[in-house]
């Protein structure tokens, strides 16, 4: 009977982590078109490598800034509801843009508004992807998941500035930005249709511990994970954004 209950809950996790992955995969298209979108719209308003450096380096300020203090934040927050968060901010920001540009009211402060906006959410949405597998499989699966999902993002690395390239020269930027906006919508659809008794909840520290990057270094592969492990007595499979020093 237990060996039953594991093979039922570990295909519901197998499960779990496919609504996850793809949800994923579509939205990283989505993102990597946006990306192509926004720096042929700001060369189309200014025709200036100087706009276009400064969009680029306002998505990364929050980054600069905020990364300190989104390792440990994560370790005590709900991933999930963490995620759907940022995906609704993100498809808030993406439709904004999407109208402005359909309006022809784009301007270049609102882009460097907006592409601050994002910089801000992709502090706290980049990191949580990765922590989230931890809660999808079981230990054992983990460095599995990883792999898909960096293959996920490479796809979405792939797929989304081709799929800019065609839609910005069919129909302009409004409608890339729209594409993503509807992929940040589809996340949120594939978080709330997990299944939440099939995953494996992490325990959430509540001091000043955890610690971003190397979490970051334990997610990244397996055998990143594994010499992380030896050089972290502290880091654990369970918990990837957790890992301090012993």
């Amino acid at each position: 009977m237990p060996d039953s209950d594991n093979r039922r809950r570990r295909s519901a996790a197998f499960r779990n982590l496919g609504i996850f992955l793809c949800g994923q995969g579509l939205s990283n298209i989505g993102t990597f078109s946006q990306v192509v979108a926004l720096s042929l719209l700001v060369l189309d308003l200014s025709d200036s490598g100087f706009a276009l450096g400064a969009t680029v380096s306002l998505q990364a300020v929050p980054q600069l800034l905020l990364s300190p203090w989104a390792g440990p934040l994560l370790d005590r927050l709900p991933l999930r509801r963490l995620m759907l968060a940022t995906a609704l901010i993100g498809a808030l920001q993406a439709t904004i843009l999407a109208v402005l540009a359909a309006t022809d009211r784009i301007s270049l402060p609102w882009v460097w508004v907006l592409a601050l906006m994002l910089g801000c959410v992709q502090v706290f949405d980049r990191p949580a992807v990765p922590t989230f597998l931890s809660e999808l499989v079981p230990p054992e699966l983990i460095p599995r998941a990883v792999s898909l999902a960096s293959s996920v993002q490479a796809f979405g690395r792939l797929g989304g500035p081709a799929l800019a390239a065609v839609l910005y020269t069919w129909h302009g930027a409004g409608l890339v930005f729209g594409v993503n906006a509807a992929s940040y919508f589809i996340v949120v659809a594939a978080l709330l249709a997990l299944r939440a008794d099939a995953m494996f909840p992490r325990e959430r520290r509540h001091g000043r511990q955890g610690s971003l990057m190397v979490g970051r270094a334990c997610s990244a592969s397996p055998r990143a994970s594994t010499r992380s492990r030896r050089s972290w007595p502290g880091c654990s499979w369970r918990g990837i954004s957790g890992c301090r020093p012993g």
